[in-house]
């Protein structure tokens, strides 16, 4: 038999029933270890005394009736273990679990037992601890008697008590590990527990409800647990069990434990059976293929109070889990604050659904572009408002634009000075609305000059060989106010709108009241064409004429242009 130094005792609950979310009128499978948790004694060596006479039955039962089992496996930690079987006193083999060693320097341990039945399998756990009390006691008794020595040595040998210091000085840093091994995650893993809506995204382009089972209903009232929403299932008079729940994906990797964390309220019923359900499946929202059984406190409280209820899950395999509050019948239970995060200590809820918010928000950042959607946004800066967008109406450096109209931010209809676009009081002094082509406003308007060069020309003028090389501007393709520089390469041609088509005498008829202006600081002259009299604009002149409306007095229909020309030399 190996030594075994055991250090402690605690007490350990077995881990809750493994059995499956059954469909409607099924008796749950269960596997029963008894007992389920072992205690070792050891002597005032260390060594345990009564490991052969701890042995466990192993038994499955369907509702509450017990069936044969097909075959069973046991796995084991920090210990030596296995399942045997026994022919059975008129009855089914009886499976018998038992110890046959306890690994070296282990305190603790467990075994997990496997069984089958009709090909559906169960797991048990079945938890041991080492009671040291012996030990210790005799371990007690050789420090005093160390201790003693330590002071009696103090004066003669003070290089020693240093390494006795030494030692505990190390004895302590041990511990201080141990502590650091209760490790915290902080990040909430179930992604749609802040339950804000009903479906959520677990992959790009695929979403799913949360609830699962037609009784399960999302509460988003101030009643959850800090006015958090919550989950709620209410059953009654089934006679049956249902196993209603809301389930939450995740994906989980090997090797990591996992603390789930929620708050419960039970709302007293008898029947109100609560657990949590844990399985792997093959993808999101999948079937379960392997339930697991975790570690912790397994009690929920029937007191209609919201209280907080955690679990420790060991993953030994990658892939994707579900986790499920579940109603076993009958009940109203709320569930709320639900969390699953790396580590073996549960902290405060985290919001897992924050940057969907956000995007849902309509805050896009994605492929380097940041898109924002919202009923109000504002830009601050100095305390100051420079950029606002409320109720379809954009503030801009004292502009506002609203309906399509842009207006200057001045004052209101008393002439005090205002910044509140919103008041119905509020008296531009610049409008325009080029929905219903006005602009309106105090002061006078003046026009930009459009300067036409070799190197900008091809943005307003087409180059035609035809009848020899040169520019043509066509109606409405140039401003009303132009200014011509440059050498360039060939003539300049200008036709002017007129009565020839649709098209331009729309353009000629929105120029009504128009005066255009051509000023020629060019190497070429520029011809001008059109309805009314045409001109030539040599280089260092510059004309001018009004747009009116008119009759043709030989045709008798409307006609533009008819003035004339007004020319002359420019000033510089």
């Amino acid at each position: 038999m190996s030594e075994i130094v055991a250090q402690r005792t605690f007490t350990v609950r077995r881990a809750p029933k493994d059995g499956r979310l059954g469909d409607k009128g099924e008796d749950a499978l269960t596997l029963v270890v008894t007992p389920n948790t072992f205690v070792f004694q050891t002597n005032d060596k260390g060594q345990i005394e009564n490991l052969a006479q701890n042995t466990g039955t192993v038994k499955m039962y369907l509702g509450k009736t017990e069936v044969p089992i097909d075959n069973a496996g046991a796995k084991a930690y920090n210990c030596d273990a296995g399942v045997n079987k026994s022919a059975g006193q008129g009855g089914p083999a009886q499976y018998l679990l038992t110890f046959r060693n306890v690994a070296q320097g282990q305190w603790s341990g467990k075994v997990e037992v496997t069984a089958t039945y009709k090909g559906q399998t169960r797991t048990a756990i079945a938890e041991f601890v080492v009671s040291a009390q012996k030990w210790n006691e005799a371990q007690f008794s050789a420090n005093d008697q160390q201790f003693k020595s330590i002071i009696a040595q103090n004066k003669a040998d003070k290089q020693g008590l240093e390494k006795r210091m030494s030692v505990i000085e190390q004895d302590a840093e041990k511990i201080r590990l141990e502590v650091s091994k209760q490790t915290f995650g902080g990040v909430n893993l179930l992604k749609g527990a802040s339950l804000r809506r009903d479906e959520v995204s677990l992959i790009a382009g695929k979403s799913h409800r949360i609830c699962m089972h037609e009784t399960a209903k999302i509460r988003r009232d101030s009643l959850g647990h800090n006015r958090q929403p919550y989950l709620e299932i209410n059953v009654s008079g089934k006679l049956q069990d249902l196993y209603s729940s809301g389930r939450f994906w995740v994906y989980l990797e090997k090797g990591k434990t996992y603390v789930f964390s929620m708050y419960y309220k039970i709302f007293g019923y008898g029947t109100s059976n609560v657990s949590i359900d844990v399985a792997q499946c093959n993808d999101y929202t999948g079937a379960p293929q392997k339930w697991i059984a975790g570690e912790g406190g397994d009690t929920f409280v029937k007191d209609y109070a919201w209280r907080k209820y955690t679990r420790r899950y060991a993953i030994d395999s990658t892939g994707y889990y579900f986790f499920a509050p579940v109603l076993q019948r009958n009940g109203r239970v709320q569930f709320s604050e639900i969390q699953l995060e790396e580590g073996t200590n549960a902290t405060g809820w985290q919001d897992p659904d924050i940057v969907d918010s956000v995007e849902r928000t309509g805050i896009d950042l994605v492929n380097g572009t940041v898109s924002v959607e919202a009923a109000n946004f504002e830009i601050k800066h100095n305390g100051e408002k420079p950029f606002v967008v409320s109720k379809g109406r954009a503030l801009l450096g004292g502009w506002v634009f609203d309906k399509g109209k842009l207006f200057s931010q001045c004052g209101d209809v008393d002439g005090n000075p205002s910044r509140d676009y919103a008041n119905p009081r509020f008296n531009p002094d610049i409008v325009l609305d080029p929905t219903n082509g006005y602009m309106s406003g105090v002061g006078s308007f003046r026009k930009k000059m459009l300067v036409v060069t070799p190197q900008n020309i091809s943005q307003y003028a087409e180059r035609e060989e035809f009848g020899g090389p040169r520019y043509i501007f066509q109606a409405g393709k140039i401003s009303a106010f132009a200014m011509f520089k440059g050498n360039f390469d060939r003539e300049i041609f200008i036709t002017l709108p007129d009565g020839n088509g649709a098209a331009n005498i729309d353009v000629a008829r929105s120029l009504t009241g128009e005066v255009i202006a051509i000023y020629n600081q060019s190497s070429r002259f520029i011809a001008i064409y059109g309805a009314g009299t045409s001109t030539t604009i040599n280089p260092g002149e510059f004309a001018a004429q009004e747009v009116k409306l008119s009759v043709n007095p030989q045709t008798g229909k409307e006609s533009f242009f008819n003035t004339g020309w007004i020319k002359g030399k420019m000033l510089v």
